[in-house]
């Protein structure tokens, strides 16, 4: 008796590619756990057809994959079936993975739409068993039009999308690198530190929240720990000042960007925050982050001097008081919890000794050599397919009359890079999905089958790697050969 759910499928011509996607959809536990459903449904008001649909044919397949009577299986009138209902995959030339299981999900859900009110029944917290397939298998993708330069935003179109073709990154495109900085803005921390790493990107135009994104990745990966996107501060410093505080929704030219990216941290439990550039005869360093609940000039003075004896030598931190700091030329900007800049100014001046002890712990975190030319993560591929484009059909800002540009939606993606890949087994994908992290929720999805493809454009081979949601082991399926370990992943 064979394991239930390890069962090969005979290539039938040049099938490698159906029988990839096959296994994938046969180890989804949802998927077939529905196949069961259906089928009982089907049986239980005997309105099986002589003549079965694409979808009844699926079922049974999906059965006798799981009903450990044999570890291999001709899939012969599925085959038949597919031939018949999609007749651009009816003969034995190379065929997509994607665009097949694309052709096959939309066929359920036609399928499924033609029922009539007699064969209709609800399944689990569904209306229709059309419901539910709609509901796991398709998504809505937001296009937000908005401008360049002014952040107008002409208009917002939902794409439904039942797969999402994400871009593969190809080390021999040109990429534009850019460098960013991060400061922890923590009371508990004695010591000032500043991260800064080099991001890459195949666009010159990239989201704010698109770097934040990719920043808080590489972070966390460094450090092991975890930055909250909505307690961040994205700025531009130019001659050790505040320059600009951008907006999540506002995107960066790579190529025309003028001054040094620093990202904040801020402390959401202060009512308020101000920049304050350090001064004495001459600008120097990097503008510090005061976390404040009032005004008063005690308080600035205060928590100021807390800031900086963390980027002081010790010989500095002994002269460092209250006494030492007057009221002159000194910028300072405040914005309020929505982090837009305020017209308020605080001016402060530091003593001229003080200078020569500022220090701060930095450390530089630049590409990676051996991994970065090997492995490209999902991450960098999604972070690259929300990338800002200009639009194909040129239009004009009502409101300040320059080009409008559009997240790519549709753009022209490489499917042949030789990159290697890395899947994480949980993908976190609440940063991209509209409202989320304001109504609370996440959403994070499970690892649970990798369809590969080896070859060239003209000719290749198609495999799959799957996890066996009984036994929790990983596959790896090669039409009619199943083996188990991760040593094939």
């Amino acid at each position: 008796m064979s394991e239930s759910g390890v069962c090969g499928l005979r290539n039938l011509g040049n099938t490698c590619y159906m029988n990839s996607a096959l296994q994938c959809l046969s180890n989804i536990p949802s998927m077939v756990e529905f196949c069961k459903d259906y089928k009982n449904f089907k049986n239980k008001f005997n309105t099986i057809s002589t003549r079965k649909s694409l979808l009844e044919l699926f079922c049974d397949l999906i059965d006798d994959m799981w009903s450990q009577q044999t570890d291999c299986l001709s899939p012969n009138k599925f085959r038949s079936k597919v031939a018949e209902v999609l007749p651009s995959f009816a003969g034995c030339g190379q065929q997509d993975c994607t665009e097949f299981l694309r052709s096959l999900l939309n066929t359920f859900h036609d399928e499924l739409s033609q029922m009539t009110d007699a064969d209709t029944n609800s399944y689990n917290n569904y209306k229709t068993f059309d419901e539910y397939l709609y509901n796991n298998f398709t998504t809505k993708q937001l296009i937000i039009f908005s401008c360049s330069e002014c952040g107008y935003r002409l208009d917002e179109t939902y794409c439904p999308l039942v797969v999402l073709n994400l871009p593969q990154i190809d080390k021999k495109q040109n990429l534009l690198q850019i460098e960013v900085s991060i400061v922890v803005n923590n009371t508990g921390i004695e010591i000032f530190r500043c991260d800064t790493y080099v991001l890459q990107f195949t666009t010159n135009k990239v989201l704010v929240s698109q770097l934040i994104e990719t920043l808080s990745q590489r972070y966390s990966d460094t450090t092991s720990l975890v930055l909250d996107d909505k307690h961040l501060i994205f700025t531009v410093i130019i001659n050790h000042m505040i320059s600009k505080i951008y907006d999540t929704t506002d995107s960066i030219n790579i190529n025309e960007l003028n001054g040094k990216l620093f990202v904040y941290q801020f402390d959401p439990s202060f009512v308020n925050h101000l920049f304050v550039g350090l001064k004495t005869n001459n600008r120097f360093g990097i503008p510090l982050l005061l976390d404040i609940n009032d005004y008063s000039n005690d308080n600035i003075i205060d928590t100021f001097v807390a800031q900086l004896a963390k980027c002081l030598e010790p010989d500095g931190k002994q002269l460092l008081t209250n006494s030492l700091i007057t009221k002159s030329d000194f910028q300072c900007i405040n914005f309020d919890s929505n982090l837009s800049v305020g017209n308020q100014l605080i001016f402060i001046k530091l003593n001229e000794h003080l200078e020569k002890y500022y220090t701060i712990k930095q450390f530089s975190h630049g590409l990676d050599d051996n991994n970065f030319d090997r492995v490209f993560k999902l991450d960098d591929c999604i972070n690259q397919y929300v990338s800002v484009q200009h639009m194909d059909d040129q239009q004009n800002c009502p409101n300040c009359c320059t080009d409008m540009f559009a997240t790519d939606c549709f753009g022209q993606h490489n499917h042949q890079s030789q990159q290697d890949s890395y899947y994480p087994l949980e993908l976190d994908f609440t940063n991209h999905i509209r409202d989320a992290k304001a109504n609370g929720a996440q959403y994070v999805y499970d690892l649970l089958a990798i369809t590969n493809y080896t070859g060239s454009y003209y000719s290749g081979h198609y495999t799959a790697y799957a996890r066996n949601h009984i036994n929790r082991q990983w596959y790896k399926f090669n039409d009619s050969y199943c083996r188990v370990g991760v040593q094939y992943m």
